[in-house]
């Protein structure tokens, strides 16, 4: 299970740098470390389930044990849109084209953040059981 796990870690910062980049393999090498350095990061979070305040407060992570990580599901993102901001001259190189998507996700991650805060009443009003069931069968 653990080589299973970094190999899934590993494997997508691979796959998102294009062939023609002029230094690939020091990109490679960073992006795998980073991922690594953030994997490590977030899991320490997520199984320790820390309150720091108090039992009243928000909680950060659930106190279970599992690996945050890495996904493979913005493999196909960064592939198709890398080539377009290169190829429009947005940006530069490979390093900029990377940084306009990790902007755009930060950026995205104030929306669930933000939903987090709502109480469950409200958040059922806007995905009742039909979306959000549905949504789940579609997922897998």
């Amino acid at each position: 299970h653990t080589l299973a796990m970094v190999g899934g870690l590993i494997v997508p910062p691979l796959l998102i740098v294009p062939f023609d980049t002029p230094n690939k393999l020091d990109i490679q090498r960073y992006l795998i470390q980073a991922a690594l350095i953030v994997t490590g990061i977030m899991t320490f979070f997520q199984v320790a389930g820390l309150q720091p305040f108090g039992r009243r407060g928000p909680m950060w992570g659930p106190g279970v044990l599992s690996v945050m990580g890495v996904s493979f599901t913005t493999v196909p993102i960064v592939n198709a849109v890398i080539p377009v901001l290169l190829s429009t001259k947005k940006a530069a190189n490979f390093d900029e084209a990377y940084g306009y998507i990790l902007g755009t996700l930060l950026v995205s991650t104030l929306t669930p953040m933000l939903f987090s805060f709502l109480p469950i009443k409200a958040l059922r009003k806007v995905f009742p059981p039909v979306v959000s069931g549905v949504t789940i069968i579609l997922i897998g």
